[in-house]
């Protein structure tokens, strides 16, 4: 059921280490022996953290760490509630190295323990334990529609529209600022909002046609999320809590190509709120080249 004990140890250590990192002014120990609260006899102890409240109110905790092959269930907490009582210490820590099982989790959150698990460059393999978010990567895309066709014999491709002039400017040149414009969003909040929705824009042909057609335009995301098993996580979870400290590594990005690469999956329907951690990659096309592009498009008939 154990792993080899120098392998435990190191895992005591690196929990150690953790926690070291993330509380600066606490002592953090590594196998120490307290006395006993009932016998008063040495008993050993992982890790051993002592702090001070406002510099004012000191406080201890006590992490077991477990190097187990297994899941820890309720008996296993059960066990270590029994530790902690005779350890006179404020906060109970576990830490598994292959997490806990869901009535585990329930009998240690009733009894005010946190169950951790650490990370070290390895995968998100409890993605739903894990509420990160993980990493959305946005690939802006736009549609185009008119409202009734156009004479076949003057347009037969978008680029016949796009020559088109409104005030003096080339209707390619008003679709590239559009799409800019679509791509400039600073705002978090606002791009996610319009990667879930789309943007709509209408650019009225009567300016330059005699006639009432009008063009419409819709730009929105190609979202893409990266696949849990691709994404490396360093840090430590805390399942009663459910939060992550540390950081997450993405998949590879490929600049090159409209496609990311592997380890992203399309995201059909995005959230209404933000997943929080979370990584956004927003991708920039040219406009210019993207609107170019598109005009070599034969025009759809009704």
């Amino acid at each position: 059921m154990v792993g080899d004990n120098e392998d435990w140890k190191s895992f005591e250590i690196a929990v150690t280490q953790f926690v070291a990192a993330i509380a600066p002014d606490a002592t953090v120990t590594h196998d120490v022996k307290v006395p006993d609260a009932h016998t008063g006899y040495p008993r050993q102890r992982d890790v051993w953290i002592q702090w001070s409240i406002g510099g004012h109110f000191p406080a201890k905790a006590m992490i077991s760490c477990k190097f187990w092959s297994k899941k820890l269930d309720e008996q296993d907490i059960d066990h270590f509630n029994g530790e902690f009582i005779s350890s006179k210490a404020h906060v109970g820590i576990l830490y598994s190295r292959e997490g806990f099982n869901p009535r585990a989790i329930e009998k240690a959150n009733a009894l005010g323990f946190h169950c951790c698990k650490l990370y070290s460059n390895a995968p998100a393999d409890l993605p739903d334990q894990i509420v990160l978010g993980l990493a959305y990567h946005f690939a802006p895309r736009f549609k185009l529609s008119l409202d009734q066709d156009l004479p076949s014999s003057q347009f037969r491709t978008w680029d016949d529209v796009f020559d088109l002039r409104i005030e003096g400017q080339p209707i390619r040149e008003i679709l590239a600022d559009i799409l800019d414009q679509y791509q400039g969003c600073k705002n978090l909040n606002e791009r996610w909002g319009q990667a879930r929705i789309g943007r709509g824009f209408t650019i009225d042909l009567a300016k330059c046609l005699n006639t009432r057609n009008r063009l419409g335009i819709v730009i929105s995301d190609r979202v893409r999320r990266a696949r849990v098993e691709y994404t490396l996580l360093n840090g430590s979870y805390n399942f009663t809590s459910k939060l992550f400290m540390g950081s997450q590594a993405t998949p590879w990005i490929d600049t090159q190509s409209i496609d990311p690469g592997p380890g992203w999956e399309d995201v059909r329907e995005l959230p209404e709120q933000i997943p929080q951690p979370m990584i956004a990659c927003f991708m920039h096309c040219n406009s210019a080249s993207a609107v170019t592009e598109f005009g070599a498009q034969v025009l759809a008939r009704n």
